[in-house]
């Protein structure tokens, strides 16, 4: 007797796999999570200006006492501190921007969630937008968080010098910060593009078209 060829026929065409449905619910997933954390970003920058101008504020009188050397760190800590906070104005714009695009995007990545769960061709297309926009608006969201971070560290070192630790300790300081900046970026990247890469991957397969275009519950 001749095996039967039909495994592979009914894998298709038989009982529905159950992929839409689990990257359908982790779309839906992250979707949210981005939703959310986009909007708290927006509201962070919009309220980062009141909270810098208290922290400047806070260490004018931080300090006591009128001995010059402790005058000059006071004075130098707040020239730092009010350094980053013009800083992070001039990047607040964008930043907000950036965010609300996010929260757009992940919006998409829900309605693509959802559709996927049912079954939906036009799922494919509304993830792979997804996915474009994610590379897209994400890389650069990542590229102007590493330069906030980068001025902020510079400030941070800059205060740190000033407090006495010398400029070879400024230097060191410098040094491991912008090594801690390089790893969060890195990984941020990674993070960010690990689900579109696999949206791009897996959507080009042979067997997954193939199943999306004929196989059951598929509309």
């Amino acid at each position: 007797m001749q095996p039967s060829n039909t495994d592979e026929h009914d894998e298709y065409n038989g009982a529905p796999p159950k992929w839409p449905v689990i990257w359908g619910a982790i779309s839906i997933v992250f979707g949210v999570l981005g939703f959310l954390l986009s909007i708290f970003g927006v509201i962070q920058m919009v309220f980062i200006e009141n909270t810098m101008n208290s922290s400047a504020e806070d260490m004018r009188t931080a300090i006591p006492g009128t001995d010059p050397e402790m005058t000059k760190i006071r004075e130098d800590a707040v020239e730092s501190q009010m350094a980053m906070m013009e800083s992070m104005k001039e990047d607040a714009p964008l930043s907000i921007g950036i965010s609300i695009a996010s929260a757009v995007i992940a919006m998409i990545l829900i309605v693509g969630g959802v559709l996927l769960c049912k079954r939906r061709r036009v799922a494919v297309r509304v993830l792979q937008v997804w996915a474009t926009l994610r590379v897209l608006v994400g890389g650069l969201g990542i590229f102007v968080q590493y330069e906030m971070t980068s001025k902020m560290m510079q400030s941070t070192t800059e205060a740190f010098e000033s407090a006495g630790a010398g400029s070879s300790g400024g230097m060191q300081m410098g040094s491991m910060m912008n090594i801690i900046a390089m790893v969060s970026t890195v990984f941020g990247f990674l993070w960010m593009l690990w689900l579109p890469l696999f949206f791009f991957i897996w959507f080009n397969k042979e067997n997954v078209k193939e199943n999306i275009k004929t196989g059951a519950g598929w509309r």
